[in-house]
């Protein structure tokens, strides 16, 4: 996976009849379906939110492959640019069974200088997230924010189009990410959308802000290692 450059615009659907038509246009264009997942996403941070104040994400996924029920653990680092047109990161991300060390001395580094936390490569190899969101608590990563979303994936390869469905009635977005601006620019224009009518918030700012930091479906998706399902709030109260 690796480290890239992340640019996204966002644009609330108001219901599924949008969404098909939004996905009748993205056919039309070249773009495919590549997966469906169920993403739970645990976003960590310190007791005094220094990730947060200095716009950095720190994000630990378990994603389910909703036509297999396949799933992974995803480590996610986003560091802010500059750019005010667009949400716009520099992102780093791995899974828990292949990782690139490279890329993790980058993020050991970034986190260190902006929480004084010092973590190593050993501290990122439990696989059960239990074990993982207790440890990292333990390293000082208190605070936890959780949300789950369903999502639809299409793609060109070079632009990313996801639909989200998010639990209690937040409702519907399309999320389009490319490399760079200008590709992502271009697929807003091919689809008759306005810069100026989306939003530039991420998914925490849209979402958890709004939620006390919980955005959770009830269902135990979440496998441990000991082959039980748990729901998302229910590791939390284990840790």
């Amino acid at each position: 996976m690796g480290k890239k450059r992340e640019c996204e615009l966002k644009y609330k659907l108001q219901n599924i009849n949008i969404k098909n038509q939004f996905i009748d246009k993205l056919i039309s264009l070249g773009l495919l379906k590549t997966f469906s997942f169920l993403e739970s996403d645990f976003i960590l941070d310190t007791e005094s939110c220094q990730c947060k104040i200095n716009s950095f994400l720190f994000r630990i996924r378990y994603e389910t492959d909703l036509s297999n029920d396949v799933s992974r653990i995803v480590y996610t680092f986003k560091i802010k640019n500059k750019s005010a047109n667009i949400q716009d990161n520099l992102e780093i991300e791995f899974d828990s069974r292949s990782k690139s060390y490279k890329d993790l001395e980058v993020v050991i580094r970034e986190l260190y200088k902006i929480t004084g936390i010092r973590l190593t490569e050993r501290d990122f190899l439990a696989s059960d997230m239990v074990d993982i969101i207790h440890h990292m608590s333990l390293c000082g990563f208190s605070h936890c924010e959780i949300m789950q979303k369903k999502r639809d994936h299409y793609t060109n390869k070079i632009v990313h189009v996801e639909f989200d469905s998010f639990p209690n009635n937040v409702g519907l977005y399309m999320e389009i990410e490319a490399h760079s601006e200008d590709d992502l620019l271009s697929m807003v224009s091919a689809l008759n959308l306005n810069v100026i009518d989306m939003e530039k918030r991420n998914y925490g700012q849209i979402v958890l802000e709004n939620n006390n930091g919980k955005c959770v479906f009830d269902d135990k998706i979440i496998r441990l290692s000991g082959h039980d399902s748990v729901s998302a709030l229910e590791i939390l109260n284990m840790v």
